[in-house]
Protein backbone atom coordinates (compact mmCIF):
# COMPACT_ATOMS: atom_id res chain seq x y z
CA UNK A 1 0.00 0.00 0.00
CA UNK A 2 3.16 2.59 1.06
CA UNK A 3 4.73 1.75 -2.78
CA UNK A 4 1.24 2.06 -4.40
CA UNK A 5 0.34 5.44 -2.72
CA UNK A 6 3.52 6.79 -2.95
CA UNK A 7 4.17 5.89 -6.76
CA UNK A 8 0.49 7.40 -7.28
CA UNK A 9 1.33 10.71 -5.50
CA UNK A 10 5.01 10.62 -7.50
CA UNK A 11 3.50 10.35 -11.11
CA UNK A 12 0.60 12.72 -10.59
CA UNK A 13 3.18 15.40 -9.70
CA UNK A 14 5.42 13.58 -12.91
CA UNK A 15 2.73 13.96 -15.07
CA UNK A 16 2.40 18.20 -13.81
CA UNK A 17 5.65 18.86 -14.36
CA UNK A 18 6.26 16.97 -17.95
CA UNK A 19 3.01 19.12 -19.20
CA UNK A 20 5.19 21.99 -18.27
CA UNK A 21 8.38 20.84 -20.38
CA UNK A 22 10.34 20.13 -17.32
CA UNK A 23 13.37 18.19 -17.70
CA UNK A 24 16.03 16.12 -15.33
CA UNK A 25 18.64 18.58 -14.21
CA UNK A 26 22.42 17.26 -14.31
CA UNK A 27 24.84 17.82 -11.13
CA UNK A 28 28.61 16.68 -10.73
CA UNK A 29 29.58 15.33 -7.66
CA UNK A 30 32.60 17.03 -6.32
CA UNK A 31 36.35 15.38 -6.94
CA UNK A 32 36.79 13.22 -3.72
CA UNK A 33 38.38 14.91 -0.91
CA UNK A 34 41.54 13.59 0.77
CA UNK A 35 40.64 10.44 2.97
CA UNK A 36 40.88 12.37 6.23
CA UNK A 37 38.60 15.03 4.98
CA UNK A 38 35.86 12.95 2.82
CA UNK A 39 32.22 11.69 4.33
CA UNK A 40 30.21 9.44 2.19
CA UNK A 41 26.84 11.01 0.89
CA UNK A 42 23.67 10.03 -0.90
CA UNK A 43 21.66 11.53 -3.17
CA UNK A 44 18.15 9.65 -3.03
CA UNK A 45 16.14 8.98 -5.67
CA UNK A 46 12.67 8.11 -6.37
CA UNK A 47 11.07 8.36 -9.27
CA UNK A 48 11.00 12.52 -9.92
CA UNK A 49 11.35 12.63 -5.79
CA UNK A 50 15.15 13.61 -4.71
CA UNK A 51 16.53 13.96 -0.72
CA UNK A 52 19.77 13.83 0.28
CA UNK A 53 20.69 11.00 2.76
CA UNK A 54 23.52 12.95 5.40
CA UNK A 55 25.61 11.12 8.78
CA UNK A 56 24.54 11.42 12.15
CA UNK A 57 26.84 9.58 13.45
CA UNK A 58 28.32 5.90 13.51
CA UNK A 59 25.33 3.61 11.68
CA UNK A 60 23.40 6.15 11.65
CA UNK A 61 21.77 8.35 8.98
CA UNK A 62 19.04 11.20 8.55
CA UNK A 63 16.83 11.39 5.06
CA UNK A 64 16.01 15.45 4.34
CA UNK A 65 13.17 15.54 1.50
CA UNK A 66 11.19 18.82 0.84
CA UNK A 67 7.53 18.63 -0.21
CA UNK A 68 4.16 20.97 -1.14
CA UNK A 69 2.67 20.74 2.20
CA UNK A 70 -0.77 20.08 1.31
CA UNK A 71 0.46 17.26 -0.78
CA UNK A 72 2.58 15.28 2.34
CA UNK A 73 0.68 16.47 5.33
CA UNK A 74 -2.98 17.21 4.01
CA UNK A 75 -3.34 14.46 1.69
CA UNK A 76 -3.64 16.76 -0.91
CA UNK A 77 -2.38 14.93 -4.11
CA UNK A 78 -5.19 15.04 -7.26
CA UNK A 79 -3.19 16.29 -10.14
CA UNK A 80 -5.37 19.13 -10.28
CA UNK A 81 -4.26 19.87 -6.96
CA UNK A 82 -0.05 18.98 -7.93
CA UNK A 83 -0.70 21.85 -10.97
CA UNK A 84 -2.01 24.54 -8.53
CA UNK A 85 1.16 24.04 -6.04
CA UNK A 86 3.16 24.06 -8.94
CA UNK A 87 1.82 27.35 -10.25
CA UNK A 88 1.19 28.97 -6.99
CA UNK A 89 3.51 29.32 -4.00
CA UNK A 90 1.97 27.40 -1.39
CA UNK A 91 3.57 26.20 2.01
CA UNK A 92 6.59 24.26 1.69
CA UNK A 93 7.59 21.23 3.99
CA UNK A 94 10.66 20.02 5.13
CA UNK A 95 10.93 16.23 5.84
CA UNK A 96 13.21 14.30 8.07
CA UNK A 97 13.67 10.53 8.49
CA UNK A 98 16.57 8.95 10.95
CA UNK A 99 17.96 5.36 9.65
CA UNK A 100 19.95 2.83 11.83
CA UNK A 101 22.70 0.46 10.07
CA UNK A 102 23.55 1.07 5.87
CA UNK A 103 20.70 2.91 4.29
CA UNK A 104 20.17 1.27 1.15
CA UNK A 105 19.76 -1.92 3.86
CA UNK A 106 16.94 -0.31 5.40
CA UNK A 107 13.41 -2.48 3.98
CA UNK A 108 11.65 1.13 3.91
CA UNK A 109 13.61 1.94 1.30
CA UNK A 110 12.93 -1.48 -0.76
CA UNK A 111 9.20 -0.86 -0.08
CA UNK A 112 9.35 2.68 -1.20
CA UNK A 113 11.74 1.81 -4.47
CA UNK A 114 14.04 4.03 -3.42
CA UNK A 115 17.81 4.16 -5.26
CA UNK A 116 20.73 5.98 -3.64
CA UNK A 117 23.72 7.83 -5.39
CA UNK A 118 26.77 7.36 -3.10
CA UNK A 119 29.30 10.18 -3.41
CA UNK A 120 31.98 12.24 -1.18
CA UNK A 121 32.23 15.46 0.16
CA UNK A 122 34.10 17.56 2.81
CA UNK A 123 33.59 16.36 6.06
CA UNK A 124 33.28 20.20 6.82
CA UNK A 125 30.51 20.81 3.69
CA UNK A 126 28.63 18.32 5.04
CA UNK A 127 28.60 19.15 9.02
CA UNK A 128 27.33 22.60 8.37
CA UNK A 129 24.52 20.99 5.57
CA UNK A 130 23.30 19.24 8.25
CA UNK A 131 23.38 21.84 10.85
CA UNK A 132 21.88 24.23 8.94
CA UNK A 133 18.77 21.70 8.21
CA UNK A 134 18.72 20.33 11.97
CA UNK A 135 18.50 23.87 12.73
CA UNK A 136 15.53 24.55 10.59
CA UNK A 137 13.55 21.38 11.09
CA UNK A 138 13.84 21.46 15.22
CA UNK A 139 13.51 25.36 15.03
CA UNK A 140 10.55 27.14 17.95
CA UNK A 141 10.06 23.70 18.93
CA UNK A 142 7.20 22.68 16.38
CA UNK A 143 5.26 19.37 16.54
CA UNK A 144 6.30 17.39 13.31
CA UNK A 145 3.53 15.54 11.27
CA UNK A 146 4.25 11.79 10.60
CA UNK A 147 3.36 10.55 7.25
CA UNK A 148 3.20 7.04 7.69
CA UNK A 149 2.78 6.25 4.15
CA UNK A 150 6.38 8.27 3.30
CA UNK A 151 7.40 7.33 7.20
CA UNK A 152 8.55 10.19 6.97
CA UNK A 153 8.20 13.69 10.03
CA UNK A 154 7.41 16.90 8.83
CA UNK A 155 7.56 20.50 9.89
CA UNK A 156 6.55 23.44 7.35
CA UNK A 157 10.16 24.61 5.82
CA UNK A 158 11.29 28.34 5.61
CA UNK A 159 10.82 28.48 1.65
CA UNK A 160 7.50 28.37 -0.23
CA UNK A 161 6.72 25.15 -2.52
CA UNK A 162 5.83 26.60 -6.46
CA UNK A 163 7.53 25.76 -9.62
CA UNK A 164 10.89 27.24 -9.46
CA UNK A 165 11.70 25.58 -6.06
CA UNK A 166 10.05 22.01 -5.27
CA UNK A 167 12.13 19.20 -4.22
CA UNK A 168 14.51 19.00 -6.91
CA UNK A 169 15.55 22.83 -6.22
CA UNK A 170 15.58 22.24 -2.54
CA UNK A 171 18.11 19.04 -3.47
CA UNK A 172 20.28 20.77 -5.61
CA UNK A 173 20.71 23.58 -3.14
CA UNK A 174 21.64 21.01 -0.99
CA UNK A 175 24.16 19.34 -3.37
CA UNK A 176 25.71 22.80 -4.14
CA UNK A 177 26.30 23.06 -0.35
CA UNK A 178 28.19 19.85 -0.66
CA UNK A 179 30.25 21.07 -3.36
CA UNK A 180 28.43 19.35 -5.97
CA UNK A 181 27.79 21.74 -9.72
CA UNK A 182 24.10 21.61 -10.51
CA UNK A 183 22.53 23.15 -14.17
CA UNK A 184 19.15 23.88 -13.58
CA UNK A 185 18.35 24.09 -17.36
CA UNK A 186 15.12 25.75 -17.38
CA UNK A 187 11.63 24.17 -15.80
CA UNK A 188 13.19 21.01 -13.51
CA UNK A 189 11.36 18.33 -12.34
CA UNK A 190 14.64 16.10 -11.34
CA UNK A 191 18.21 15.89 -9.96
CA UNK A 192 20.72 13.30 -10.71
CA UNK A 193 24.47 13.07 -10.43
CA UNK A 194 26.24 12.50 -13.96
CA UNK A 195 28.77 9.22 -13.32
CA UNK A 196 27.60 7.78 -10.56
CA UNK A 197 25.06 4.47 -11.32
CA UNK A 198 22.37 4.30 -8.61
CA UNK A 199 22.25 1.72 -6.32
CA UNK A 200 18.96 -0.27 -5.55
CA UNK A 201 18.11 -0.59 -1.73
CA UNK A 202 17.89 -3.59 -1.01
CA UNK A 203 17.85 -5.56 3.00
CA UNK A 204 20.50 -7.94 1.49
CA UNK A 205 23.16 -5.47 1.12
CA UNK A 206 25.44 -5.51 4.43
CA UNK A 207 28.19 -2.49 5.79
CA UNK A 208 27.20 1.04 5.90
CA UNK A 209 27.07 1.97 2.22
CA UNK A 210 27.58 0.87 -1.61
CA UNK A 211 31.08 2.23 -2.81
CA UNK A 212 31.21 6.23 -4.43
CA UNK A 213 32.70 6.39 -8.08
CA UNK A 214 35.08 9.22 -8.48
CA UNK A 215 34.25 11.29 -11.74
CA UNK A 216 36.24 13.23 -14.10
CA UNK A 217 33.82 16.66 -15.46
CA UNK A 218 32.82 17.24 -18.29
CA UNK A 219 31.02 19.62 -19.65
CA UNK A 220 27.68 20.05 -18.96
CA UNK A 221 24.75 18.25 -21.48
CA UNK A 222 20.81 18.94 -21.06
Amino acid sequence: MRLSLRSAALTTLCLALLCLGACVAPAYPPSTPPAEQAQQVFLLLEGEHTGVVLPLGPERWVEYSYGDWGWVVEGKSSSSYAMYALMNATQGALGRREIEGAPRADPIYEVRGTSFQPFFAERDRVDALLQRLEEEFHRDGQTPFHNRGFDLHYVPALHDYELDHHCAHATMEWLNDLGCETNPGGIVRSVKLLGITPLEASPRVGGTAGSAQSVVASPMSE
